[in-house]
């Protein structure tokens, strides 16, 4: 048992592969048209499997992200009633999402459908349940996931109120990133911790939200050619599996979350707009912008951009089943919500407090939190993204990164050592995501001159889908940083999917070599931080082991109640808390190396 956590984290990449072998299994009842697509028919009424098919993932994708919305509605109105977040915002927000689930499917399918509610019901539980027991056991390794984004989980459940002290009186660092941030993920975070009381459980969200996109774009492309599963498993596996979501999966951070969140938006953005879907599609897509916009700073632009195009596609093109109003109401009160809702305490009070709503990023107040190496330091936006297409991938501090360029392609096993975090500066995408990408547009380019496939609509859509892509990653003032831009990814993933789905046998030809070669890259990514860490799981887990044998205890430097302090209770350990201005270092003293705190070794004074 000791040694599950590091197994598990080893295991990762074979566990989100078993997510999506999951979702093959359910094509195969279109593919097959045998018991299993009875099965589909019989929960749906639909005697279509794909639609069948797509009809459950639009379910589930809907009632995961109700879910999450619903539990920071209900938090941010428990602060407003002077009610500290707990488990009841969470079980709340899980009611909701049921409750939701079987009117949804009945909205869906013409009729209520009760086994269907239960069996959507039961997978989206287990699937949150599998993620939260998996993360416990399983040590964030990350800076910022150790450092401040535990510090507000922990905050939170301890008690603070963010709307009514909208600085974090337990967080002494200037600036405060608890107070500054985005606090959607930490409302949710806080009310799985205040349950459990095992902080690594509260990072659960993050496999879910992987699966919720892949379920996302499974629909899409089933409903674009439904005669084509394989490839639609194919498109889906990849939209989903961005390397920055699956290193990040199982910790704190947020950059992958909102790759996740992007990509399932854009997916059932798509899905109104080809199949129509109702309210429930169109309230998924509500909850997806609002998830975006409290998940981080560029989450806001990016929702933004996202519900704007969104909303002109449909005064432009005006689908039959798509009708402008009801667009319009559930893109503006997810942006509401997303920021003066749930999103007050950061964006209301950071303008109040500092002028400015993405303070300290921006305002009178800013200060460099991302520092560009040479030579992206020098270039503009354009320049540094196709520059960062043709760099050796590197995962140093900026001020000692050498950024080198290097033939697309070539890969060496010191580059790959620098997927061993989930921070990666330079390349982060991976050794060949830059190769791939410059394939894709020289693919999109020989598409774009072919009259069989550039005057399709599935062809200009998919085109216009990279448009806009490109127009959420240029906006951000660092599209070199994979980190800041994860929805880049979808850029050849998509061009490969329109000559997959829409073209002649050259263009399926090479749009699955570069899928094959995005999966190759995945691949060596998720093998190698899976490696670092679970060893570095295993030398934690070692150090605990060895503090708690200890009958002289420890000694904890810090200046508030921070993880390593939580993380050393939760394992048994004795501590005693010194505050940082009065604690002189030993010459002789032993340090526990993990996290950002000091640990001596000694009896408690």
């Amino acid at each position: 048992m000791r040694d599950l956590g590091s197994a598990l984290s080893l295991a990762f990449p074979a566990i989100l592969a078993a997510l999506v072998v999951l979702g093959a299994a359910a094509l195969l009842a279109y593919a097959l048209r045998g018991r299993a697509a009875r099965w589909a028919d019989r929960l749906t009424g639909d005697p279509e499997p794909a639609s069948a098919i797509g009809t459950l993932a639009l379910a589930v994708t809907t009632q995961l992200l109700v879910l999450l919305a619903a539990t920071q509605i209900l938090a941010t109105a428990g602060f407003l009633l002077g009610v500290g977040v707990g488990p009841w915002a969470l079980l709340g927000g899980a009611l909701t999402a049921a409750g939701t689930c079987a009117t949804a499917l009945r909205a869906l399918t013409g009729a209520w459908r009760p086994a269907a509610t239960l069996v959507v019901t039961a997978l989206t539980i287990s699937l949150l349940a599998g993620s939260a027991a998996l993360t416990v056991r399983t040590f964030d390794l990350s800076t910022d996931g150790q450092w401040y984004h535990q510090q507000a989980v922990i905050d939170l459940a301890g008690g603070w109120n963010p709307l009514r002290v909208w600085e974090n009186p337990y967080d002494p660092t200037v600036p405060s990133w608890t107070s500054a941030y985005p606090k959607g993920p930490w409302l949710e975070q806080a009310a799985l911790y205040g349950a459990t009381d095992r902080i690594e459980s509260a990072k659960f969200t993050g496999v879910p939200l992987i699966v919720a996109a892949f379920l996302a774009w499974v629909a899409l492309a089933l409903s674009l050619r439904p005669r084509r599963p394989g490839a639609a498993l194919a498109i889906a596996a990849l939209a989903a599996l961005n390397p920055i979501a699956v290193v990040q999966a199982l910790t704190f951070m947020v950059d992958g979350r909102g790759a996740s969140l992007t990509a399932t938006a854009l997916a059932l953005g798509g899905v109104v707009l080809v199949r129509g879907g109702g309210w429930p599609t169109l309230l998924g897509l509500a909850c997806a912008l609002m998830l975006l916009a409290t998940t981080k700073f560029t989450g806001v632009a990016v929702a933004v951009i996202l519900g704007s195009a969104f909303i002109g596609v449909v005064v432009l093109r005006r689908p039959a089943e798509v009708r402008l109003t009801p667009v319009v109401l559930a893109t503006a009160a997810a942006l509401v919500a997303g920021t003066v809702g749930a999103g007050f305490n950061p964006y209301v009070t950071n303008t109040l407090l500092h002028g400015s709503p993405a303070h300290p990023i921006a305002g009178r107040s800013a200060v460099p939190v991302i520092i560009a190496p040479p030579p992206f330091d020098e270039q503009g936006r354009l320049a540094s993204l196709a520059y960062s297409l043709v760099v050796r991938s590197a995962d140093m501090h900026a001020h000692d990164t050498v950024v080198r360029t290097k033939v697309p392609f070539a890969v060496s096993i010191d580059e790959l050592r620098n997927f061993a975090g989930a921070e990666t500066l330079v390349g982060g995408f991976g050794p060949w995501f830059g190769g791939a990408t410059l394939l894709a547009l020289a693919l999109a380019a020989a598409v774009a001159a072919d009259p069989r496939v550039r005057d399709s609509g599935l062809a200009r859509a998919g085109l216009a889908l990279c448009g806009l892509v490109l127009v959420t990653v240029l906006v951000n003032p660092a599209p070199w940083y994979a980190r800041l831009v994860p929805q880049l990814w979808l850029v050849p993933v998509s061009i490969a999917g329109v000559a997959v789905l829409e073209g002649p046998a050259w263009s399926r030809a090479a749009g699955r070599t570069v899928w094959t070669v995005l999966a190759l890259n995945l691949l060596m990514v998720a093998l190698v931080y899976s490696a670092f860490a679970n060893l570095g799981n295993r030398l934690v887990t070692a150090a605990l082991e060895d503090l708690r044998a200890d009958p002289a205890g420890v000694i904890l430097v810090t200046n508030s109640k921070t993880p390593t302090e939580v993380r050393l209770a939760e394992h048994g350990i004795d501590v005693e808390v010194v505050h940082a201005e009065e604690y002189v270092r030993p010459e002789d003293g032993e340090f526990f190396p993990y996290a950002m705190t000091i640990i001596e070794r000694g009896a408690p004074r």
